[in-house]
């Protein structure tokens, strides 16, 4: 929740988005939708090299198979190829703010590659290509039909055990 600083030492519950009292339906659904599909620093499971959900080959999965209206992929091997853990988990995240705190995700992205030099907001012209790439998985994941995603049982588990422990 981009609202909610971390403070050690404070108890985090983690429960179903639909028990909450502060989204509707449709955001929860959506919140759903995209922690899914999206990246959470899961590691793959080496013993079958599956790609384990939340895993950056499960992204990378999901994007060769996002077409668009015409039956086109949407991403190409060497934009596939060029995603980074931080870029996955940068589009991850303000997707989920988009739906859990009503943001625009498009006045945040830039920040991920700000350069002081240049002043706020201004993205360095060797790093645009990154920004446009994870502008392009935000706004595929923010546009994802919630109806045809697979697994979206509350019985999903995402916990402690299964996040990134450090991104740099």
């Amino acid at each position: 929740d981009q609202k909610t600083s971390v403070q050690d030492g404070y108890s985090y519950i983690m429960e179903n988005v639909e028990d909450a009292d502060y989204y509707d339906a449709a955001q929860a659904e959506m919140i759903r939708s995209v922690a899914l599909n999206g990246y959470w620093g899961t590691k793959n499971d080496e013993a079958t090299e599956a790609a384990e959900l939340g895993s950056l080959d499960a992204v990378k999965e999901m994007m060769r198979e996002a077409k668009d209206a015409d039956g086109n992929a949407v991403f190409g091997e060497d934009e596939i190829a060029a995603l980074t853990d931080g870029m996955a988990m940068t589009a991850t995240q303000y997707a989920i703010w988009t739906f859990s705190n009503e943001s625009n995700g498009d006045k945040y992205i830039s920040a991920y590659y700000v350069s002081d030099a240049l002043g706020v907001g201004r993205v360095p012209a060797e790093e645009q290509a990154s920004v446009d790439l994870i502008f392009k998985l935000y706004n595929h994941l923010i546009n994802l039909d919630p109806t045809k995603v697979e697994n979206t049982t509350k019985d999903t588990i995402i916990n402690a055990d299964n996040f990134l422990e450090n991104l740099s």
